[in-house]
């Protein structure tokens, strides 16, 4: 009776395909299915669950960005239904990052499923900020999807705010519950995209529609894409640790370089975040600061 209400039901949709993205990950490795197959699996499960919809959007928010025009202008490009070079451009370089990531966390073998579910979560977090994005930022029209789903009153609008904020942070405990630096990078990010999305609403559109949101979710999924891994100090030694990072990040020619290469990777990676050791109040052995301290110092 009252579709505006549907919207903190938007992030259900990310939560299915959260779950599901889990569920094939764990089925993959149990069955041992080929990374490549998996990577296929992964990238077109959400599109196979939206229909598309907000890579509809995504396309058609690039191609009204890149005309460099007025703001009317680029309002009737969000409309035309013809899609322009540029956008195709900047859709098949999105779907190429996903690959190359999804295809990275496939091949793994040693990636947790708490990992998985953190990551897989971004679905989630991205539609939750989504529906906010509904309700809070200008209209760059008087019509259209978005202002189907916005509440103009504010009775409505501030209790439809309250119920996202919570679903925020329920997800927000989840996921750093499961995995604290991993969950800390993606809300970082989404965030960060998230005042992006605003700023870019503002200046080329005067406000958000349905096409801007599917670009938001777009690039929100994408740079969710951060990679942390820590050595292992428990019953680990400093010549494994190194002979990680050496794997991971050099370029230059040596024995590991040449495994990594033999893999099918000839570019090192770049590695922001390395951890010594995890959770090393624990780590077998209950390590106190000042012995997890002297450890350290060895690596």
């Amino acid at each position: 009776k009252e579709v505006k209400f549907a919207i903190v039901f938007f992030p259900l949709v990310g939560t299915f395909i959260s779950f599901a993205q889990v569920l094939l990950f764990y089925f993959a490795k149990k069955y041992s299915l080929p990374a490549f197959t998996l990577t296929g699996f992964l990238f077109a499960l959400p599109l196979i669950v939206t229909g598309g919809i907000h890579a509809d959007g995504f396309i058609d928010t690039s191609d009204a960005l890149s005309a460099y025009c007025d703001t009317e202008k680029k309002l009737e490009i969000l409309k035309d239904p013809h899609v322009g070079a540029f956008a195709i451009i900047r859709f098949f370089l999105l779907c190429i990052l996903l690959l190359s990531f999804e295809y990275y966390i496939a091949f793994r073998q040693d990636i947790d499923l708490k990992t998985i579910a953190v990551w897989a979560m971004s679905f989630t977090l991205s539609r939750i900020l989504s529906g906010i994005s509904v309700e809070l930022f200008p209209k760059a029209k008087k019509s259209g999807t978005v202002n189907t789903f916005a509440s103009e009153n504010f009775f409505a609008k501030t209790c439809l705010l309250i119920i996202l904020f919570l679903e925020f942070m329920v997800l927000t405990v989840l996921m750093l519950f499961l995995n604290p630096v991993l969950a800390l990078f993606i809300l970082s990010f989404s965030l960060l995209s998230f005042a992006y999305y605003y700023f870019l609403c503002k200046k080329n559109f005067n406000g958000t529609s349905g096409d801007l949101c599917g670009w938001f979710l777009g690039l929100c999924e994408l740079l969710n894409c951060k990679p942390y891994i820590n050595g292992n100090v428990g019953s680990g030694s400093v010549q494994e640790m190194s002979e990680w990072i050496e794997y991971i990040t050099f370029e230059g020619e040596s024995p590991m370089s040449r495994l990594r290469q033999t893999n099918g990777r000839k570019e090192a990676w770049k590695l922001d975040i390395f951890g010594v050791g995890n959770e090393s109040w624990g780590c077998g052995g209950n390590m106190k600061a000042e012995y997890y301290a002297d450890v350290y110092r060895r690596y």
